[in-house]
């Protein structure tokens, strides 16, 4: 994960609780916000690292990433998840090395995730209730998987598979028992991120990446035919970070200005337009691995919860 430049809450006012859309990371802590950024609500708030929060499809959990106190010099990454409200937190996974990329499966009863267990990087599943583990892709030295994603109907898993020497990068798909894998995409010289599957399983979203060339996004149907590729604003080179679907009309996108090395922001584009809206855009203030989730589909939340203003957010470090 990368490192993000740290900022202070200065403001908080009490109002109902709204209907908020979209979850995210901001300084390593998670928050909700409506799709036009506004109904901001803070989730966690602790010494510690939150990051990579998932909607469970049923509405009712968000899965995340949490580094824990280090006991170590070892890095130590677990899952959790917590209700839609911040409440109730509860630790998955309990592991010395590093548990990252939650994906929930369609019937919100397991996560995918990517996992050092086994000294080496590999892909498992986690049954939610009764905590058991099990590995779905088996790795050595020479290559590791990374990045789960599940396919609506629950039958189909997409991931990255990187091999280090020679290099290659590639998209993968398997069935969700880990069986029968074959890749999707591939081309010499490219690196792969974040695949996911549009809502009606019909397409793959994913980055592709080139050295010393903009990151770009790309739409692709299951078949492999290519739909749509785009990049963002020209004003800086842009390295992005995560994609998701937001519906099937727009993209949240996870892009740090300056080829990594600026501000990172959340934006929205709009597939049918190519309108890109930023809108995490403050000064100082990075945030980052948004996910969607269709109003409907989510709860009643409680009221008196602390919404924070933008306006009122400064950088104190």
């Amino acid at each position: 994960m990368r490192p993000l430049i740290t900022f202070g809450i200065l403001f908080f006012s009490l109002v109902p609780f709204a209907a908020a859309k979209i979850v995210w990371m901001s300084n390593w802590e998670i928050y909700i916000m409506d799709d036009d950024s506004s109904n901001i609500q803070r989730l966690t708030n602790n010494t510690l690292y939150d990051a990579e929060p998932r909607w469970s499809p049923n509405g009712k959990y968000i899965a995340f990433v949490r580094e824990q106190e280090r006991v170590t010099n070892e890095q130590n990454i677990d899952l959790f998840i917590m209700n839609i409200d911040g409440t109730q937190v509860q630790k998955l996974t309990t592991y010395t090395g590093i548990d990252v990329n939650p994906a929930w499966s369609p019937d919100s009863q397991h996560i995918a995730f990517t996992s050092t267990r086994g000294n080496y990087t590999s892909i498992h599943t986690i049954d939610i209730e009764t905590r058991r583990v099990q590995q779905l892709t088996r790795n050595n030295m020479l290559y590791y998987t990374s990045s789960p994603t599940w396919s609506p109907d629950g039958e189909k898993i997409a991931y990255i598979f990187t091999r280090r020497d020679p290099f290659e990068d590639a998209i993968y798909v398997m069935d969700a028992n880990g069986k029968n894998p074959r890749r999707f995409v591939h081309k010499v010289g490219s690196s792969y991120f974040s695949p996911q599957w549009s809502p009606d399983g019909k397409h793959l979203l994913y980055i592709e990446a080139r050295h010393g060339k903009d990151d770009k996004v790309v739409i692709r149907s299951t078949d492999g035919i290519l739909v749509k590729e785009f990049m963002l604003p020209s004003t800086e080179r842009w390295m992005i970070s995560l994609v998701c679907w937001m519906g099937t009309r727009h993209v949240l996108i996870h892009a740090a200005g300056d080829e990594g090395l600026g501000q990172s922001d959340i934006f929205r584009y709009t597939i049918a337009t190519d309108e890109v809206l930023n809108l995490t855009s403050f000064s100082a203030i990075n945030d980052g691995f948004p996910d969607w989730i269709h109003d409907t589909t989510l709860g009643v939340f409680p009221i008196d919860k602390l919404t924070i203003q933008w306006g009122q957010i400064k950088q104190i470090n």
